[in-house]
């Protein structure tokens, strides 16, 4: 996808469809080894997205930020996107996410890439400020996914557990944060309990795992020194 994008001529919005087929190789290939479950589909899309913009921008600049990555990616994603929905609504859904869309409204990835990964913007500037500061790797990418889990709308989590299990993750993710979450004893205390009850509850975030991903490829980027 990096390289769909570097040697990309024509206008963002243009390369989707290419992106599109790469994506479904790597999904054949995901399913290949994983027997037919979707371990990262998400991932998949929003990193496979980012990584084209990422080539689109390094054909002609040497360094690129979180926004100017983000801002490409919705210039790709927006027009197609768009038009997927307004199909949606004129079929019978083909996927899990198509049918949380129809259901709740929930546009899911699709929606972050289409809108510039709102979520993803929104988390980036304090992972930046705290590594910065000294705080370890591991912290910081924990404290990111409990912002990410108080704010995001995770289709993982509707499509398993449903409206009410969604609004529990996002309070509890917000007690955890002022609790001082990943940078305190009391909520690395409340963490560990989260975590045997979202075991048992079958509440797996993986939007928003996905969502951290893409803060962590971000973050290489911007880092990334000229050659």
């Amino acid at each position: 996808m990096a390289a769909a994008g570097l040697s990309h001529k024509g206008k963002p919005g243009e390369l989707f469809p290419k992106l599109r087929n790469i994506g479904i190789l790597a999904e054949k290939a995901m399913f290949s080894v994983t027997g037919g479950v979707n371990t990262h589909k998400g991932a998949i899309f929003s990193i496979g997205l980012l990584c084209a913009a990422a080539g689109f921008q390094f054909r002609d600049q040497d360094h690129v930020t979180a926004e100017s990555m983000a801002f490409l990616s919705s210039q790709i994603a927006k027009t197609e996107m768009e038009r997927e929905w307004d199909n949606i609504l004129r079929r019978p859904p083909h996927t899990k996410g198509e049918r949380l869309f129809l259901r709740y409204g929930n546009r899911g990835i699709r929606g972050e890439a289409a809108e510039g990964y709102p979520s993803v913007l929104a988390v980036f500037p304090e992972f930046e400020k705290e590594l910065a500061s000294g705080a370890q790797m591991n912290a910081v990418k924990l404290q990111t996914l409990f912002r990410l889990m108080a704010i995001t709308e995770d289709t993982n989590v509707l499509a398993r557990c449903g409206t009410e299990a969604l609004a529990w993750m996002k309070k509890t993710a917000g007690q955890v944060l002022t609790a001082g979450g990943a940078y305190s004893e009391k909520g690395m205390a409340l963490i560990k309990k989260l975590d045997a009850i979202f075991t048992a509850r079958n509440i797996s975030p993986g939007g928003c795992a996905d969502l951290l991903s893409a803060v962590l490829f971000l973050h290489q980027l911007e880092h990334l020194q000229p050659i």
